[in-house]
């Protein structure tokens, strides 16, 4: 595998986390790719998973640097408060950066313990658990081989911690998971593949055991696959919870199917919405491109709401301008005016929209 395939992987593996809410929200959660010895790319500092792309939002560090800090970290940690040991990592991973990098994320210490690669999530189904007393209990029923730790303010303090685990439980040569108390999911394993299995394993097992209902959220990793099976662009596939949409849809799905009223919503929902039976035939979405020579942004599914985007806020302003476009059609549903085709066709095309849209 070369160093670019590496870090393909790497964004691969932020999109996957990035568009599934019952995994990471906001701006949380993160990922590297370690190569023992030589770098450690890890997500930066301020960036979503789902804004992960290869040339942005990673940063590059010195491994063999790393791990001499973290030596350090260990050995004066006791002598230390968290705020002192927070400057002495800083200043350390600073160092460790490459030059004209961006901001690496406040956990770098914790992926520079782990790897190849490494998946830092935050699936509410395990806070839900790590956040009780005695959770480590169940955790050690649920998963014999799992490491857990105390909560220990994240950064530096959290990587020392995580350094004296791993010494007194060796996990070389398999996938570690580690659950930590009241925050969140480690997983690092040789590939990406075994990451992923792990995450989605852990996700279910304590949904299923919380009675969390957060299973619909897969959707978006299965409708990405379809894409790709397609050979479609598609960075993001983020699941709707809004309400008034999801009643809205169960009413009527032909408001979130119809073509486009007013120019925003084109931009924003395309020129139409998608009905998507079938989680295993990617023909569907083939079919749309050829049709309307651009990607569905609106894909209905068992009743289900999927908006198609470059990153989770590019979603959440089509799911919001798809709002609106409900609320005018369901207004007006009998007397609604559509674009006439040859304005859809030009707003696809047109130049200074292409423009507004790559901000």
């Amino acid at each position: 595998m070369t160093g670019r395939d590496s870090i393909q992987d790497l964004v691969s593996l932020c999109l996957y986390a990035g568009e599934r809410f019952d995994l990471v929200q906001a701006g949380g959660g993160n990922a590297s790719f370690r190569k023992l010895g030589e770098s450690l790319w890890v997500k930066a500092s301020g960036t979503a998973l789902s804004e992960v792309r290869v040339g942005s939002g990673i940063c590059e560090l010195s491994d063999s640097v790393l791990s001499a800090l973290i030596e350090e970290l260990v050995a004066t940690a006791p002598g230390l408060s968290v705020a002192e040991l927070d400057l002495r990592a800083a200043a350390g991973v600073s160092a460790a950066t490459s030059p004209a990098q961006p901001r690496p994320s406040i956990e770098t210490l914790l992926h520079a313990l782990l790897g190849p690669f490494t998946l830092h999530t935050h699936p509410p189904a395990v806070t839900a658990m790590v956040c009780q007393s005695g959770w480590q209990s169940r955790i050690a029923e649920l998963f014999p081989e799992a490491l857990m730790l105390e909560y220990k303010t994240p950064g530096a303090a959290l990587a020392v911690s995580l350094y004296h685990e791993l010494k007194s439980k060796p996990r070389e040569g398999q996938v570690i998971v580690v659950f930590l108390g009241n925050h969140g999911l480690i997983v690092a394993g040789e590939t990406v593949e075994d990451v992923v299995a792990a995450t989605d394993n852990v996700v279910e097992v304590v949904s299923a055991s919380t009675g969390l209902p957060v299973g619909r959220y897969k959707l978006s990793n299965q409708i990405s696959s379809l894409f790709r099976q397609a050979a479609v662009p598609c960075h993001c596939v983020y699941v709707s919870d809004d309400r008034y949409l999801l009643s809205e849809l169960s009413i009527n799905s032909d408001l979130f199917l119809a073509g486009p009223a007013w120019p925003d919503q084109l931009v924003y929902c395309g020129p139409a919405g998608l009905q998507l039976d079938r989680l295993d035939d990617a023909a569907p979405i083939t079919r749309y491109v050829q049709q309307f020579g651009v990607p569905p942004k609106v894909i209905i599914h068992c009743g289900q709401l999927l908006l198609v985007g470059k990153n989770v806020k590019n979603c959440r302003e089509i799911e919001e301008v798809l709002k609106a476009h409900v609320m005018t059609l369901k207004s007006r549903c009998r007397t609604a005016e559509f674009l006439p085709q040859e304005e859809v066709s030009f707003l696809l095309g047109w130049e200074a929209e292409k423009y507004r849209q790559s901000l």
